[in-house]
């Protein structure tokens, strides 16, 4: 027992020295390649994460969190590259959502596209026309008085008829837009309804002279009075919607605007015409919101116009055959006469129902009026105990229709 203690005493006596000399070199030389071998690890896991078809790397992209890198511990030597890897993920992650939010953010502030479609829109344009001068004869009621007796004009259907093409956003569309206009008023004046007064004169002064009426009937107990108005309106617009909910037009309007006075008295009859024809550009805006009712849209549209053409006036009375014509043309020409401009201003506002994706039916109230057309009526008062005619030119006047406009529009 003794000799094995001995012995083992000296070898560790000689062993000792040995492990010592060897332990801080070689403990370093481990603890390096138990590093490297860490390193090799996480380089491996880099390079399979960067060499991932698209499809899977967009699914490790989804899957990542802040989480796992603001949790991950600075510390951990062997976490540092898969905390690069993440943090690069995530910035990856963050300028595509970025990117989502911005074109969706553009998207909203643009509004819904819509797409383009042809339709075909009927409207029952329902006014009461508004003359400058709505005379139909004047009546003495007094020494020194006189009185205007006008026409009683009604509110009348006119169609309106418009096709076309309502564009896709951020293209362009047209439309071809006809409205007519053609109703006369009548109405008989005598002693018998009043209109007229027993003992007193009637007249309908038309062109003065030194304050008499050189055209025109006088001092006729009974007659009957005929006003007309007949107006044709052609637009060719094209179209583009310029932001959610506004289109913006513009394009030539050609326009016809006829009027006509006729009365046939018990002294005699006058009758008199007045036309003007002119072409010229036209622009509109239409606004178009949708209520928060299912269906159901508000709109707004104003419409403008300038109109270069020709003005003519014609003026006959029988008893003495007496012609009054200014600026007098061939209405099948352009050659003669005056040029001129008239303007034109319309509105309408109104509500939508939106009954099917092919068909909408709406009702608006509606305003118009165009300047400097032309009047009919006579232009002439009187006025002083010796009944003095004063007169006003005819060309000047301006012509106006208020009322409702209802209709249908079939789309496609």
């Amino acid at each position: 027992m003794n000799a094995w203690v001995g012995i083992l005493f000296r070898c560790l006596v000689w062993v000792g020295p040995a492990v010592i000399a060897w332990s801080p070199a070689d403990l370093a030389f481990a603890q390096s390649s138990q590093n490297e071998l860490a390193a090799d690890d996480d380089s491996a896991s880099f390079d399979t994460v960067t060499d991932l078809p698209a499809d899977e790397l967009a699914d490790m992209i989804g899957q990542a969190s802040y989480a796992q890198w603001t949790d991950a511990d600075p510390s951990s030597s062997s976490g540092s590259i898969h905390d690069h890897t993440d943090s690069s993920i995530q910035m990856m992650n963050l300028e595509q959502r970025l990117a989502r939010q911005e074109s969706e953010l553009a998207r909203l502030q643009a509004g819904p596209s819509r797409p383009g479609k042809l339709f075909a829109r009927y409207e029952s344009v329902i006014v009461q026309p508004v003359q400058s001068n709505q005379t139909a004869l004047i009546v003495q009621t007094g020494d020194e008085e006189f009185a205007t007796v006008m026409f009683p004009w009604e509110m009348e259907h006119s169609p309106r008829v418009t096709l076309g093409y309502e564009p896709a956003s951020n293209r362009v569309g047209w439309q071809l837009r006809y409205w007519q206009f053609d109703h006369s008023q009548s109405f008989v004046a005598s002693e018998d309804n009043g209109i007229i007064q027993a003992g007193w004169r009637a007249d309908v002064p038309y062109l003065v002279e030194d304050g008499d009426v050189a055209l025109g009937v006088q001092l006729f107990e009974e007659g009957t009075f005929t006003s007309s108005v007949r107006t044709d309106v052609i637009d060719l617009e094209v179209s583009r919607n310029l932001i959610q909910p506004v289109d913006a037009f513009i394009g030539l309007r050609y326009g016809k605007f006829s009027q006509s006075y006729s009365a046939v008295t018990d002294e005699g009859s006058v009758n008199a015409i007045t036309e003007f024809r002119g072409l010229g550009p036209v622009m509109a805006l239409r606004l178009r919101q949708t209520l928060p009712l299912e269906r159901l849209a508000m709109f707004g549209t104003l419409r403008g116009a300038m109109l270069y053409g020709q003005k003519d006036f014609l003026g006959r009375e029988s008893n003495f055959g007496n012609t009054q014509h200014v600026n007098g043309i061939d209405l099948r020409s352009y050659d003669e006469g005056v040029n001129s401009f008239a303007g034109s201003l319309e509105m309408q506002v109104g509500i939508e129902y939106i009954i099917t994706d092919h068909f909408t039916t709406f009702v608006a109230f509606e305003g118009q009026h165009h300047s400097s057309v032309g009047g009919v009526n006579p232009p002439a008062t009187m006025e002083g105990r010796d009944g003095d005619v004063t007169g006003d030119s005819v060309l000047d006047d301006d012509l106006s229709f208020f009322g409702v406009t209802t209709g249908v529009q079939l789309q496609y």
